[in-house]
């Protein structure tokens, strides 16, 4: 299921906040943990998956930027850190990319159908595999 996906990636991305934290500590800076103001909520399984795609896209790119910057500084450990974590950024982006698609399929298949949540529940899991 959707949520089992979420649950299990968290997971994988609280140990990216502990790696950058060590990094960012071993370096000597300073760590500022801070929600931000435009915390977006969403209500649709299809709009969580949307934007988790979108976010994981984005992280991948913001981290890549950042290896080439550590490159640029010659801090080969934090460049090869963010490497890491850009490439699974992208894997990420994949799986909520691909459940994306199975609920777009299935809204193009039955638009106007509206079947009970237990019903609804079991069309996913068996069809599509969420």
């Amino acid at each position: 299921m959707l949520a089992n996906i979420f649950d299990q990636i968290a997971i994988v991305e609280i140990k990216h906040l502990e790696l950058l934290a060590d990094r960012i500590s071993f370096l000597g800076g300073k760590i500022d943990l801070r929600l931000p103001n435009n915390v977006q909520h969403c209500t649709s399984a299809k709009a969580m998956a949307t934007m988790a795609t979108e976010m994981e896209t984005l992280s991948a790119n913001r981290y890549r930027r950042r290896a080439l910057t550590m490159m640029e500084n010659s801090d080969f450990v934090s460049q090869k850190l963010f490497e890491e974590l850009a490439v699974q950024e992208v894997e990420h982006g994949k799986v909520f990319y691909s459940k994306t698609r199975s609920l777009n399929e299935l809204s193009a298949i039955a638009p106007n159908y509206a079947p009970s949540l237990f019903l609804r529940k079991q069309i996913l899991e068996k069809e599509y595999c969420l």
